[in-house]
């Protein structure tokens, strides 16, 4: 058995990732939101690589990405290639 078995995350912990980036509930983040959440986390992205997270996500390029597009960034992740 492999020493540590990496699994994709299930809907339910994405859905509380989601709650930690979407703090005003407005059922989308933005490049500010991500760069809040990421900052957070002590993670140093510039904002210019945090809105091309933004932008690869934003399938209907309103320039936010709501839960849908989120967890579908997930999906396409887990795909074999």
């Amino acid at each position: 058995a492999p020493l540590l078995a990496v699994t994709e995350p299930s809907e339910e912990a994405l859905r509380r990732a989601w709650r930690l980036m979407d703090e005003g509930r407005r059922g989308s983040i933005c490049v500010e939101d991500l760069m809040r959440v990421v900052s957070k986390f002590g993670i140093n992205f510039t904002m210019e690589e945090v809105s091309d997270m933004i932008e690869f996500a934003n399938e209907n390029q309103n320039g936010e990405v709501d839960f849908d597009e989120f967890y579908a960034v997930f999906c396409r992740a887990s795909e074999p290639q």
